[in-house]
């Protein structure tokens, strides 16, 4: 799984919260000049455009020799064109070391967000009182084994209760043991700061090192967390289903059908934002 990819499960749904964010009011008043923090804020604005929107921000070269220089300074360009004087006058005259606009630089933005986003999703799970982990695994480019953490739980409203179901951290794993994978969660979760003793559900697949009841991770979570009931993770569920329908030819025509009604859903939504 790629950076990009990760940027966009943890921002997609959290983006408004960055602009208001103390921590980020903070991090934008960090200098007097209130001219230099309008910049940053437009700047990280545009990245975070871009990385909401699933599209790359960083130039590349294409096909006939032209190169695109990205949807981030793309975004920059429509703000100028539409009369932003002040983005103008920075892009112009402000020297290379200060234009904000390396790569390092807009890494350490969607990094302080992450950051940001990451925080107020613990202090939610841990207002809630109890939650259930739910992790799954993917394999990246480099073969490396990649965990998914994340947690279920519930919050409660002026009016109502709504179940939430909130991504947290991507870990890459050497060993996938159940009893390493399970004190691996164990530990990212302490070291994201959520109170493990709330723990009280686990939903995993059905593979021998999550779901083994011998020395699987349901039991090392157990062995610490004894109220952590597993489960059999719908939505996996629902996939073997799905898979095991295939076979029947109307079934799987039907499924492709609605799939491209969905990208096309999906395409339609981006183009309008």
């Amino acid at each position: 799984m790629r950076s990009d990819d990760i940027v966009n499960v943890m921002y997609r749904e959290n983006f408004l919260r960055f602009s208001q964010s103390a921590c980020v009011q903070r991090f934008f008043n960090s200098e007097k000049a209130m001219q230099g923090n309008k910049i940053r804020r437009q700047i990280a604005f545009a990245e975070l455009r871009s990385a909401t929107s699933s599209v790359g921000s960083r130039r590349k070269k294409l096909l006939d020799d032209h190169v695109n220089d990205g949807n981030f300074r793309a975004l920059l360009r429509m703000r100028i064109s539409c009369g932003d004087t002040n983005l103008k006058e920075h892009v112009e005259n402000t020297p290379l070391n200060a234009k904000y606009f390396s790569p390092e630089i807009l890494n350490n933005i969607i990094k302080i967000c992450g950051i940001i986003i990451q925080d107020d999703l613990v202090k939610k799970t841990n207002d809630a009182k109890c939650f259930a982990d739910l992790v799954d695994s993917t394999t990246d480019i480099s073969v490396t084994e990649q965990i998914l953490l994340c947690v279920r739980y519930v919050t409660q409203g002026d009016r109502s209760f709504s179940l939430r179901e909130d991504f947290l951290e991507l870990f890459p794993i050497k060993t996938a043991t159940g009893r390493n994978l399970g004190n691996h969660i164990l530990n990212a979760l302490s070291s994201l700061g959520v109170n493990c003793t709330n723990l009280c559900g686990q939903g995993y697949d059905w593979a021998s090192s999550m779901s083994g009841c011998f020395n699987g991770v349901q039991i090392v979570i157990k062995e610490t967390n004894p109220t952590a009931l597993y489960v059999h993770w719908k939505p996996h569920s629902l996939k073997l289903a799905l898979m095991r329908a295939s076979n029947v030819p109307a079934i799987r025509n039907y499924l492709g059908t609605v799939k491209s009604v969905i990208t096309q859903i999906a395409i339609l939504v981006c183009k309008k934002k």
